[in-house]
């Protein structure tokens, strides 16, 4: 979009014409006005002027570079990520960083708007406040305002942890109570059945440990001996997003 002009004055006779060239030996093209200039880059344009008894000016030169180019730029994030079809999925701690290049005149900004809310100048990675889908617009700018076609990204932000769930096989056969806590009795043949639910990743890991034992997964939890007991439960889904819960009970003969 940028115009090259060129001016010459001739305090005696008057200017009579100027000539210019684009990477050329002989500069002989008449300037008429103002104009966009053409071609690959880089560009070495040769000019002088005549004046009305053809004293012709000594010849100068101006290289320059023609950017026709707007930057390129691309989403990316940084935190648990994860695709379900085509639906982007993001946790509640995952930043968002916009970067951009530009080979010629360099990168003057990117511009975003998230949410329809007001656009801003792009400056450091966020975190999208916003839980359940965002629309997220961008767009970059060059130095010397080659601005790329808007680009657009839906993801979700799913800050929820699972839900754990669970249940014994039998019913309980009594209760006491130790240290102040209240313990549900279970016979010896019981079973512990644990789950966890999440809407909208859904669960990617459940584990638990028997009083501070080893970690442990498999389900149903069984064979259990007459004691205490104390099982904690930790289940995270697709993003990373944990939840625990502690059951306390008691087994006797």
């Amino acid at each position: 979009r940028t115009q090259i002009v060129l001016k010459a004055t001739d305090d005696k006779s008057g200017v009579q014409k100027i000539l210019y060239s684009y990477n050329g030996f002989i500069t002989q093209e008449e300037y008429a006005g103002p104009f966009n200039p053409e071609g690959n880059s880089p560009v070495e344009l040769l000019y002088t002027a005549v004046d009305q008894v053809d004293n012709r000016a000594k010849e100068k030169s101006r290289k320059f570079y023609i950017d026709h180019a707007a930057p390129e730029s691309e989403l990316s994030f940084e935190g648990p990520v994860f695709m379900n079809r085509d639906t982007t999925f993001i946790s509640g701690r995952t930043k968002i960083p916009l970067n951009a290049s530009d080979e010629e005149s360099g990168v003057k900004n990117i511009q975003f708007q998230l949410n329809d809310k007001e656009e801003k100048t792009f400056d450091q990675a966020f975190i999208p406040e916003k839980r359940g889908t965002n629309h997220l617009a961008w767009t970059a700018t060059d130095n010397v305002n080659n601005t790329e076609e808007k680009r657009t990204q839906l993801f979700v932000v799913d800050k929820e942890a699972p839900d754990i769930h669970y249940h014994f096989s039998v019913e309980p056969i009594g209760e006491k109570v130790v240290r102040d806590e209240k313990y549900v009795i279970y016979p010896s043949n019981t079973k512990l059945y644990i789950g966890s639910t999440d809407d909208v990743t859904g669960e990617e890991s459940l584990q638990y440990t028997i009083n501070d034992g080893k970690t442990a997964r498999t389900i149903p939890v069984s064979g259990f001996e007459p004691g205490n007991y104390e099982i904690s439960i930790e289940a995270e889904d697709a993003l990373q997003n944990k939840t625990q819960k502690t059951i306390r009970f008691a087994i006797e003969n």
